[in-house]
Parts: structure tokens; sequence; C-alpha cells
């Protein structure tokens, strides 16, 4: 499963690349954090008490 969430995480990086080529650096940067809390986010609402 954790390589399933690799691949999208990656191919969400690469595909935020190329939708925004003219992005800055910190936002590429940003963005991939942001794809990675994604997969921490889904685990976190589904944890049960």
């Amino acid at each position: 499963m954790n390589k399933v969430k690799y691949l999208v995480w990656f191919f969400g990086v690469i595909l935020w690349n190329y939708s925004v080529p003219g992005a800055k650096p910190i936002y590429d940067i940003g963005m991939a954090v942001f794809l990675k809390h994604m997969f921490e986010i889904s685990r976190l609402i589904s944890f049960k008490y």
C-alpha cells in the first residue's frame, strides 16, 4: 500500500510541475508537502477513538 501512496504522490508532483510550469520553487515544495499530508489526514480521519 505504501508503494501505491508513493506513486500517487509522485505523479501528483509531476502533474503539478507540468500544469504550473511558471510556479516559484517554494510553491513546488509547498505542493509536494501538501500532497504528502493528504495521506496523513485521511489516516487521521479514519482513526477511531
